[in-house]
């Protein structure tokens, strides 16, 4: 075998030896990219020791728990994802490796009982679509619901200071 690859005179022998090349090649490509998966944007999820150190001990810190957890890289932000049986979490550090915020997303089945009840009394009968957390780098939490509101889609912002109405669609098509 080996004279074929030295042997590069020969039509046949040229051929085997591009493909051989061609194989190292995409050899050598494949073996970087073990360990990445690509993601619905298109974008390639990192390998833990590619997200900043002081990103990845703060999120080995405070999110022990998580399991399945995805590291992805944007222009401003090294993002976690993970999943859990009830929700979807995002957790946002910046290029510097600081915790800049953390959205989770869920039904209302997950929401606290105590802000549920501020809803439905300050919104009696409305339905409860929607839930964002979101959790700044002052570890200050808002919570953005989503509610059905008789003929309105409504977006609610609950926090330390109160319920407000931040968008209003009248007529929603509902």
């Amino acid at each position: 075998m080996p004279a074929i690859f030295l042997n590069t005179g020969s039509g046949l022998g040229r051929l085997l030896s591009l493909r051989f090349i061609s194989f190292l090649i995409f050899s050598l490509v494949e073996i970087q990219a073990i360990g990445q998966t690509a993601n619905p944007d298109g974008s390639a999820g990192l390998r833990l020791n590619e997200v900043n150190s002081h990103a990845a001990r703060h999120f080995l810190s405070h999110y022990a728990a998580a399991s399945g957890v995805r590291w992805i890289r944007d222009d401003q932000f090294y993002i976690a994802c993970f999943n859990s049986d009830h929700s979807r979490t995002r957790v946002h550090y910046t290029n510097d490796g600081h915790f800049s915020f953390c959205t989770i997303y869920y039904r209302e089945d997950a929401l606290d009982g105590n802000l549920k009840l501020a809803i439905v009394k300050k919104f009696p009968g409305c339905q409860i679509l929607t839930v964002t957390e979101l959790t700044d780098d002052l570890y200050k939490k808002a919570f953005f619901v989503n509610i059905k509101n008789g003929r309105h889609l409504e977006t609610l912002r609950c926090d330390s200071e109160g319920i407000e109405v931040t968008e209003d669609i009248k007529d929603a098509g509902i």
